[in-house]
């Protein structure tokens, strides 16, 4: 029952954690679709990073695509990589758990 009642309470403090998440970067001063397009991109090329990321949809629309991203990471795309972040990120863990971690089991 102590859990069950933990679980209740944590479950508002999640939703202000993640309202406040998404507020915050949100402000951040700049436009992400200039940024991603480039200093040479013409006007349309911003406005097609804009749609293509949703920044045009209203703010209550951006946040439920945003917790959507929470749950469900296979919505996520790598801009840097241009895809899902999964294969570069197991590929990061496998060398970590590799190369790293067997020194780090040394030193113990």
């Amino acid at each position: 029952m102590f859990v069950v009642r933990r679980l209740a309470a944590a479950i508002p403090a999640l939703f202000v954690v993640s309202v406040l998440a998404f507020w915050f970067v949100d402000m951040i001063p700049g436009d992400p679709a200039a940024i991603l397009a480039g200093t040479t991109a013409s006007d349309e090329e911003i406005a097609t990073v804009r749609e293509f990321l949703g920044l045009n949809q209203p703010l209550g629309a951006r946040y439920i695509r945003f917790l959507k991203g929470l749950v469900d990471p296979e919505l996520a795309t790598s801009f840097r990589f241009g895809g899902i972040p999964y294969p570069e990120a197991e590929a990061s863990l496998r060398l970590f758990a590799t190369e790293v971690l067997p020194v780090l089991k040394k030193w113990n």
